[in-house]
């Protein structure tokens, strides 16, 4: 299941990906 995770800038994050 893919989800849609938003950072604290609101940005959409990918599976596997960090905050950057």
């Amino acid at each position: 299941m893919s989800e849609k995770r938003r950072d604290n800038k609101n940005r959409i994050l990918r599976s596997g990906e960090s905050q950057r």
